[in-house]
């Protein structure tokens, strides 16, 4: 079934009581934002809420999606490895910023575990420059 995608919305996932109400919302996607929007110190607590979110959180028929730190840090690793592993039957898409080669668009199946980033699990993945 393909979904169309007019509209996103970003929610922090340092803030877990906003993202219920963006599964709410009208909009076609929800991003689930553990970058830019999370501070250094919440990334680990962000990451539990992003997993029961996706656990608990009915998003009807909107694309959820998860956007990870950035490749050239420390989070990006956990971010993939932690939200797969635990909710990744619940995700349809993975968003990795600052994508600078075909490469990095790669890179979660290049960290690939057999019980990580299964076929069945994760639908895509995507890059913003």
């Amino acid at each position: 079934m393909t979904r169309l995608t007019r509209s996103m919305l970003f929610v922090p996932a340092s803030r877990p009581a906003m993202i219920p109400k963006a599964a709410a919302s009208a909009a076609d996607a929800v991003c689930i934002d553990l970058e830019d929007a999370v501070a250094p110190d919440e990334k680990a607590a962000s990451r539990a809420n992003v997993v029961r979110a996706l656990q608990e959180i009915d998003f009807g028929r909107r694309v959820r999606m998860v956007r990870i730190n950035g490749l050239d840090g420390p989070f990006a690793y956990r971010d993939l490895i932690e939200i797969v592993e635990a909710a990744g039957d619940r995700l349809d898409l993975i968003m990795i910023p600052k994508v600078g080669s075909p490469r990095d668009v790669d890179a979660p199946h290049r960290h690939r575990h057999p019980r990580h980033l299964e076929p069945h699990h994760v639908r895509g993945v995507m890059g913003d420059a």
